[in-house]
């Protein structure tokens, strides 16, 4: 994905001296003179996924961590030319992770240019964040434009040559109705990139069945805390993807968690968890009514075919080579199969999206054995 540059070390008497460009090349219309090594620290899965889905057109090196302490270890170890920094985390909020970077991990966390990522009041926050080693604030939810503005300023090698993004014509959010989603607000954050705002819906009714469960035991457990923590990053991924009601609300839940009106919390908890049940659902038609227009399963497989594409599959896993795994059960899943199995793959599948790549790794491995098992191998 990373194309832009590549660079030969040049050596004098053992000493890297110079940096020739190999090649330069565009991506996405994007192009730097240099590779830059670029972090996002963000625990919410769809906030990073938008992010970095913008940030990949730049050619970037990009690294993703998902809580403030494992950034901390992360630049510990390499030398990052830019960290983007979500504010509200659990554990190590941004601020507390941005203080230990730059005092804990020498020169390593003194390079580089580290932006915050806030949904929260940009003019009140922006002074607070930069006595606190910050350079720059970058507001939620994220848009193409909010991104190429924050990057030219601090990298002005990079230059933004997308004629592709104009709003001009029609781009495929006309095709999109889906209840709760306003398209211009999608249209907006994600201008002329109709698939990859159809990818982060699928991450996001994803997320959404897991992120329902933890938020119920929240409530259950009157963890107002973490519940504060985790609808403040429901305002802004909704949001990221047009949904402005569920995001309205998501932001009363924030304000009364921080503020201590825990009554309010209480009293509208489950109507919150409603909405964003009902968002889900939608989401999920719609994604099941465009693969079923999209369907172009010809053909079957063969069993032992089958097996070994499975055993192929795992073996990716175990090197690590998540996306190459992916690739495999995406394309299983363009075979006529048997509903067990296909519900079985796109189980898979769905672990492989949100980089739980451990529990992926286990069901392709149950998999395996219950079909060996089944025919007596």
């Amino acid at each position: 994905m990373y194309l832009d540059a590549l660079w030969y070390n040049v050596e004098a008497e053992g000493e890297t001296c110079l940096l020739i460009p190999k090649m330069h090349s565009t991506l996405g219309g994007m192009f730097a003179v240099k590779q830059y090594h670029v972090l996002v620290v963000e625990d919410n899965l769809i906030n990073r996924t938008i992010a970095v889905s913008f940030l990949e057109q730049y050619g970037f090196e990009l690294t993703e961590a998902s809580s403030g302490e494992e950034a901390v270890g992360l630049v510990c170890e390499v030398r990052y030319d830019m960290i983007f920094m979500d504010q509200m985390m659990p554990g190590m909020d941004g601020m507390e992770t941005t203080r230990k970077i730059r005092q804990e991990c020498g020169d390593n966390g003194k390079a580089p240019v580290i932006v915050a990522l806030t949904s929260g009041d940009l003019d009140q926050m922006r002074e607070a964040f930069l006595q606190h080693g910050f350079q720059d604030v970058l507001g939620k939810p994220l848009n193409q434009e909010k991104m190429d503005g924050i990057l030219t300023k601090w990298f002005p090698d990079v230059a933004i040559r997308d004629a592709a993004r104009s709003d001009d014509g029609d781009t495929g959010f006309d095709q999109i109705r889906i209840p709760g989603i306003d398209v211009e607000e999608a249209r907006k954050n994600h201008p002329g990139d109709v698939e990859k705002y159809i990818q982060i819906l699928r991450i996001y009714y994803i997320d959404c069945k897991r992120k329902l469960v933890y938020l119920q035991t929240l409530l259950d457990r009157e963890d107002y805390g973490n519940y504060g923590i985790e609808v403040h990053a429901l305002k802004s991924a909704s949001a990221s993807i047009g949904a402005m009601s569920l995001s309205a609300q998501a932001k009363a839940h924030e304000k009364a968690a921080c503020q201590g009106d825990f009554g309010f919390v209480r009293d509208n908890g489950g109507m919150l968890l409603d909405c964003y049940r009902k968002l889900g659902m939608a989401i999920k038609d719609f994604l099941e009514e465009k693969q079923d227009g999209a369907d172009t399963q010809t053909e079957g497989i063969g069993r032992d075919a089958f097996c070994q594409e499975l055993r192929e599959a795992l073996q990716s896993l175990e090197r690590f080579r998540s996306r190459e795994c992916t690739s495999r059960i995406e394309a299983l899943l363009h075979y006529k199969l048997e509903s067990l199995d296909r519900q079985k793959l796109e189980e898979i599948l769905e672990e492989l999206k949100v980089y739980e790549d451990d529990n992926a790794e286990r069901l392709l491995r149950m998999m395996l054995q219950d079909i060996e098992k089944e025919e007596g191998k």
